[in-house]
């Protein structure tokens, strides 16, 4: 398998936490976004979409960073056996997928128009931030921080008593919710379980420096 990454993402870390944490043997090319690397014909062919992380294994490649946690999750279940970070019971699998699709759809979606209004534009010289998309990103960051922190108020982690795939998916953004300006600190249960995942080493190796941060 080769994994094209770049590896200051939010998506991109998720995906190299998981192969970290199940210590899979993965390819890793290391895409440079600033330059465009990830616009040429090769990486296009792989991913019409131009972006990354990007999974190949043989004549397959697996786009959408959620995706490739499953899939991922899958093969190495295939070849050791059954694990709880992604268990194949139907039930339990199903609870961990409506938390994946809800961080692509709610809670991701809204810390990614706060953190890239307020710290990706002016890091890549795009202008400065939008107030009105600011102050929507922050509407809908409010009301699904709101959810997230009930569940994990009850909750060691997202999807239950256990690590799982859900947990790496939407954590992904722990490192722009500061300079993003992403309010996560009025949400204590949400605060902690960051914690939680920070004592986890292949978490804290997934970490990449971010442009512009010092």
């Amino acid at each position: 398998m080769k994994l094209h990454i770049f590896s200051a993402s939010p998506n991109c870390r998720k995906v190299t936490a998981l192969i970290n944490y199940l210590e899979m043997d993965v390819e890793i090319n290391e895409l440079d976004l600033t330059k465009g690397e990830h616009k040429g014909p090769d990486i296009l062919a792989l991913n019409p979409n131009g972006s990354v992380p990007i999974l190949e294994d043989g004549d397959i490649s697996v786009w959408e960073s959620n995706a490739i946690l499953e899939y991922l999750a899958d093969s190495h279940a295939e070849q050791h056996g059954e694990n709880e970070i992604y268990p194949s019971d139907i039930k339990k699998r199903a609870n961990i997928s409506k938390w994946l699709y809800w961080q692509t759809a709610h809670f991701g979606n809204a810390i990614s128009t706060i953190a890239w209004e307020n710290f990706a534009k002016p890091i890549f010289g795009l202008g400065d931030p939008n107030a009105e998309l600011v102050k929507d990103g922050l509407q809908r960051f409010h009301k699904y921080a709101t959810l997230l922190e009930e569940q994990l108020q009850n909750n060691d982690y997202v999807a239950g008593a256990h690590l799982t795939i859900a947990d790496f998916a939407m954590a992904n953004t722990a490192a722009v919710n500061g300079p993003g300006k992403v309010p996560v600190s009025e949400y204590p249960a949400i605060v902690a379980w960051y914690d939680r995942l920070d004592q986890i080493k292949a978490w804290r190796d997934a970490a990449a420096p971010l442009p512009g941060v010092s």
